[in-house]
């Protein structure tokens, strides 16, 4: 007969909408950190509308990218892809990209970015 493993005494983490662990706004854009590890950051990304955000911006956006609202439009390379609420986007590392949202709603984006050596080295700054 197997035994259960002992429960964990630690209440669940919330965070709620206005939590994070840190963020960053700027030009329309604000950006959440909701969770973090060694390899992966779980970000959650609000742009105004007609707002634009580059992997400049933040070294790098590879991972997957889940559209929560509004319509945001992803640039890789020579192809756009519009998309629309409960579509994902799934980026590699050195893919350059652009974000736009050109509709006149927010759109919020909950994105898990995979951690390589540079991202690491931008997020210790």
């Amino acid at each position: 007969m197997k035994t259960k493993p002992a429960a964990s005494k630690t209440p669940p983490r919330i965070l709620r909408r206005e939590d994070s662990l840190k963020s960053r706004l700027y030009r329309g854009i604000c950006m959440r950190v909701l969770y973090e590890c060694d390899g992966l950051e779980v970000v959650r990304t609000e742009m105004e509308p007609g707002t634009v955000l580059d992997d400049a911006d933040i070294n790098n956006l590879a991972g997957l990218h889940f559209v929560i609202d509004g319509g945001p439009v992803f640039h890789v390379a020579s192809q756009s892809s519009d998309l629309m609420p409960g579509d994902s986007i799934a980026l590699h590392d050195g893919q350059h990209c652009t974000v736009s949202n050109p509709v006149s709603s927010c759109s919020s984006i909950l994105s898990f970015l995979f951690k390589t050596s540079d991202r690491k080295k931008e997020i210790s700054r």
